[in-house]
């Protein structure tokens, strides 16, 4: 079984995948946004060559809890997406996903233009791994 992980952005999408055995999320690349039905149409692609099993797909809530204008725009992403895939479309809290990337791609001193290239699929391993994490503590995984 392997899940996948996106971070999806207004330019670009972070994704994300599980090795086999469910134990750690690896970043895998990004996907261009552009029309959003180019970019569904690789994310379906790349979930079949790769056999997924869900998708989990970072919500960015406000540090309140709530839904804010960036957060809408991917809730109507993921509406979209689950029209068009025959697997699980999880919707996850990306909170404070992408600055926790920034800190340690910084920490790495990776210069900023090969940082920005690294942002997004990092976010989308995060994103992807705190879900995995979350199965695992609650004993959902036999892991």
């Amino acid at each position: 079984m392997v899940m996948m992980g996106l971070d999806v952005g207004d330019v670009r999408i972070g994704v994300a995948f599980t090795d086999r055995l469910l134990f750690a999320a690896h970043p895998y690349g990004v996907i261009e946004r552009g029309e959003d039905s180019a970019a569904i149409n690789e994310i379906s692609r790349l979930a079949r060559e790769k056999g997924v099993s869900r998708i989990v797909v970072g919500i960015p809530y406000t540090l309140r809890g709530e839904i804010g204008v960036q957060g809408d725009k991917v809730k109507r992403f993921v509406e979209l997406l689950r029209r068009e895939v025959d697997v699980p479309v999880i919707e996850w809290d990306e909170r404070m996903t992408t600055a926790a990337a920034d800190r340690l791609l910084r920490e790495l001193e990776m210069p900023g233009r090969k940082r920005r290239k690294l942002l997004d699929q990092l976010s989308a391993a995060l994103i992807l791994q705190s879900y995995l994490d979350m199965l695992k503590n609650r004993g959902e995984l036999d892991v």
